[in-house]
């Protein structure tokens, strides 16, 4: 049995004909091929469980499955339909955190599972609502969060923007937690430790496969790439991302996993 996993946006995802993304057909048939093959399949992702059901579905995952949400904070089995790990801020921590971000020109969202809370709404928290099928709260004053367990720290700003003011955001926590660039105009905090390869970790101490291989484009994926037998970065994927996988496939809008996993003789 070998461990297939594969990141969704900008990997699994096509957006070409749908801006809430979808698995291309032959994409799509040469994972149940897999499946049917006795692999086990994990989609691995920053959204929360709710933006990751439709897919896993699609693929047949209620017979056997699992997901990585929020960048590695959580790991849901989909056959036995429990919680495996789960991992969330200490309230402390988070409070400061988010009285720290809001000196900021940027976007914040937060979600609870069922409701994506707000500091602003854009173009931006409308596509995340919509891809996580979250109901949007706009917070007129975003320290009063509800209280519920926080997996992830979502921060959005356009590119040259965010990416002047990352430093100043994460110097008084980068020894306290856990962040990365989920794409140019994405940046995300989890707790301390979380990440996708920490809890790849895990799934694989628990299924022991002959191999893993996975697919992934952002950089928030280089841990989980580097952990897997065969890492397999998209023609769309991050320049770093590239470099440090064993090849490149096509885009996520080309079929690419369908053509790499057909290189590589699984399908």
């Amino acid at each position: 049995m070998n461990l297939f996993v594969f990141d969704l946006d900008g990997t699994l995802l096509s957006e070409q004909n749908n801006p809430l993304g979808e698995i291309l057909p032959k994409t799509r048939e040469a994972l149940l091929t897999l499946r049917s093959q006795g692999h086990q399949l994990v989609l691995a992702s920053g959204r929360c469980k709710r933006g990751m059901t439709h897919f896993s579905e699609l693929l047949d995952f209620y017979k056997g499955g699992y997901l990585i949400g929020y960048n590695g904070g959580l790991l849901w089995d989909c056959l036995k339909e429990e919680t495996l790990f789960s991992q969330v801020f200490d309230g402390a921590l988070c409070s400061n955190i988010l009285s720290h971000l809001v000196k900021f020109d940027v976007t914040l969202m937060i979600d609870s599972g069922e409701t994506m809370y707000l500091n602003q709404e854009n173009r931006m928290t409308e596509y995340e609502c919509g891809t996580n099928h979250l109901t949007p709260v706009v917070l007129a004053d975003f320290l009063q969060l509800p209280n519920f367990p926080v997996h992830k720290i979502l921060v959005y700003q356009e590119e040259e923007k965010l990416q002047a003011q990352v430093p100043k955001i994460i110097e008084p926590f980068q020894t306290r937690v856990a962040y990365a660039y989920s794409a140019p105009v994405y940046f995300e905090i989890t707790p301390l430790g979380i990440n996708k390869a920490q809890t790849l970790k895990r799934l694989q101490a628990l299924l022991r496969p002959q191999k893993t291989i996975a697919f992934g484009d952002g950089e928030n994926d280089l841990g989980m790439l580097a952990l897997a037998d065969i890492s397999i970065a998209m023609k769309n994927a991050e320049p770093k991302v590239k470099d440090a996988c064993d090849m490149i496939t096509d885009s996520n809008d080309e079929e690419g996993i369908f053509v790499a996993l057909q290189k590589l003789g699984f399908c």
